[in-house]
This record gives structure tokens, sequence and C-alpha cells, in this order.
């Protein structure tokens, strides 16, 4: 409960910083606002990061760090918006990432950054759940050369302050986690990455990093995305239910597991918290009736057009740009 109670004071203390963008999100979104000759321009003077999150490597062709390959099943780990910025002829790449080790993450970007210096160019980056977090880790540890390169990051449903589930795994309900822990190695995941999503460690890693996260928040435009289901189809349904009120299967009568998850609680997405998804100074934009997978694969149940949704941050963020 006291990590719960940490994570509450530190968001408080900072909302009022922060605007919420949600309604011109879907202001744009609802238009189907789409960018701009000059826009365009814009971009195609920089360059597009797409860094995905977890288990990307299952979710991408042409990614076989993993022995299991779905991503037929799901168009692909960021497919959708990348072959829509190629068709509009923008420079954008997808980041090569590892479920397995975040330090091989954090290589990558930092290669992907030297080359970008040496073609004298910046990136918007747009990150997914675990990718965020490598890239914000990233950034603290290089600040503040790292920021040279940066012009502009839309960090979609990353668990700043942790994630339910990877809690849930460590404390091994129905022996859950020996069960997980056989398949690992087919998904190229590790014990130490779902360690590092875990609350304790997130929390823990934000307040120690607090004041630098505040003062980057300041200097570069970032916007952070939430995904809010409200009760409609999805197949992270059991986790939104454990992030809803702590159990799968609740009723008004009962529960049908024991008490898997300490708060605080939320109609979020099932896998990240709404607040947890927030950084201090930092614009958001909550979403509704979306969760984790459909922002980012092809899924049932998708209530919202990936490309467009894509464009609509990329504008925006172009905006925030020119305000700093």
């Amino acid at each position: 409960m006291l990590q719960t109670f940490v994570v509450m004071i530190i968001l408080f203390s900072f909302s009022a910083f922060s605007k919420d963008l949600s309604r011109d999100f879907e202001k744009k979104y609802e238009s189907q606002k789409r960018l701009s000759e000059d826009d365009l321009k814009k971009m195609r003077e920089n360059e597009i990061i797409l860094i995905p999150g977890i288990l990307s490597e299952v979710l991408i062709e042409s990614d076989r760090n993993a022995r299991i390959d779905l991503s037929f099943l799901f168009n692909d780990y960021f497919g959708l918006q990348l072959k829509h910025l190629q068709n509009l002829n923008l420079p954008v790449k997808r980041l090569s990432t590892s479920s397995f080790s975040v330090e091989v993450t954090k290589q990558n970007i930092q290669r992907e950054m030297d080359r970008l210096r040496l073609e004298n160019k910046k990136a918007m980056f747009v990150t997914h759940s675990l990718g965020g977090l490598v890239l914000l880790d990233y950034i603290l540890s290089s600040y503040p050369q790292s920021l040279d390169q940066i012009l502009g990051i839309v960090f979609l449903q990353s668990p700043f302050y942790g994630a339910p589930v990877a809690d849930v795994y460590l404390r091994n309900p129905y022996s859950f986690r020996d069960f997980a822990t056989k398949i690992f190695p087919y998904i190229n995941m590790s014990d130490q990455t779902v360690e590092y999503l875990s609350i304790k460690n997130r929390t823990v890693f934000m307040a120690q990093h607090m004041d630098l996260i505040t003062k980057i928040m300041t200097e570069i435009p970032v916007i952070t995305v939430s995904g809010i289901v409200n009760g409609y189809p999805s197949l992270f349904r059991p986790g939104a239910e454990v992030i809803h009120h702590g159990c799968i299967g609740f009723t008004e009568r009962h529960c049908l597991t024991q008490q898997l998850y300490d708060g605080p609680y939320d109609l979020s997405d099932g896998m990240v918290t709404v607040n947890g998804s927030k950084l201090p100074q930092a614009d958001f934009v909550q979403i509704h009736q979306v969760d984790h997978g459909e922002i980012v694969v092809s899924v049932p149940h998708s209530n919202h057009n990936r490309e467009r949704m894509t464009e609509v941050f990329l504008k925006m963020m172009l905006e925030k740009v020119v305000q700093h």
C-alpha cells in the first residue's frame, strides 16, 4: 500500500502542470484531420522511429528472436502505422527491440541516435508500452546529449509506475509463474524484464529520477497516451478486471480469485493504469474504448483506425514543436 500512496502523491503533485489534450485529439480524429503538406515537409527533414513494446518479437514477421511467430494473426506490431507512413513517403523505421533484455533495446536506440547525429536529423519517437520505458531510461542515462536528436515523443500506454500484470506474475497465483517461465524461451522473455516492469521497481525508479524527468518534460515536446476500456469487449478483459477491482470474474457478491492487485484501481486498458502511464508536466491524451493491444496490432473488437490515430498524434506533436 505504501508504494501506491507514493505514486498517488507524485502524480497529484505534478498534475496541475500537465494539459489534458483528449478533446483536441478527439476533434482531430473525428474530423479525419490529415497531415498538411507543410507537416509532411517538416517530417521528411527528420525521421519517425517506432519503438515496440514487450513481446514484439512474437508479433513481427521479420523478427525471429522468438521461436513463435504470431504476426500472421495480428498484422505485425506497428505494421499498419509503418505501412501508412511509408505510403506518405515519410522516413520511418521500426526499431528492433528485445523482451529478454532492455539493455539490448537501449543499445539499439543508441545506434539510431548516433546515426541521426551523423545525418544531422532529429527523431519523432512513437513508443508503445515497454518501449517507452526503455527510451525514457536511455534519455535519463545520456542526458543532456540525448535531447539533441529528439524532435518529440509520443508515449503510447507506457507503464512508467509499473505494470500490474508483472506484479500478478511475481506473486505467482495458482502457480502461474511456474507455467509462464516454461514458455519464456519461446517468446524471448525473461524474469529480469518482468522485475523491471514491476510496480515496486518502477515506483522506486521514478522517485529517484523525478527531478530530472520533470526537467526533461519541459525541454522536449511530449504526449503520453492512456487507454480506458470502460467495459467494452476486449482481449484484455481479465487484466482490466484485475486493475478495476483486484480480481477476475468480479460480481457484487463474490470474486472467483484471490486478491491479485493492491491498486490504485481504474477503468484502464487492462495492462497499464491510467495515471501510471502519465509523466509529470507532460501533456496527456486519454482514449476511451481502446485496450493495450489494439493500438498497435490488429485484434478483434478494435474501435479505432490506427493509421488515422497516428497522423493525429504526429500533427499534435508538430504543433507542440512549434510552441517549443
